[in-house]
């Protein structure tokens, strides 16, 4: 769903995807699997929402099955910084 802001905003929102912070609603989820990402956040030091912020990070930074096959790199820390900053310029403009 886009976001209901200015016109450029909605537009990079199409254009690039979501912009800045998403937030994730999980449904349905196995109670033993929340009980073992429980057990997981807590043995680490971590809340469940830091814990699962930090190994979606991880999983993000893999290649997918697909680029694997094209043989296309995976976006590295600095990369998403780069476009974040540019689409914050676009935005700001």
């Amino acid at each position: 769903m886009a976001p209901s802001t200015s016109p450029t905003r909605r537009f990079n929102f199409y254009r690039f995807g979501i912009v800045g912070r998403v937030d994730l609603n999980i449904k349905d989820l196995d109670d033993a699997v929340g009980q073992r990402l429980r057990e997981q956040a807590t043995a680490a030091g971590m809340s469940v929402q830091q814990y699962l912020r930090n190994e979606l990070t991880r999983i993000a930074g893999r290649r997918s099955p697909a680029e694997l096959a094209t043989g296309r790199e995976p976006m590295n820390r600095a990369d998403f910084e780069r476009i974040r900053k540019r689409l914050r310029d676009i935005d700001a403009a």
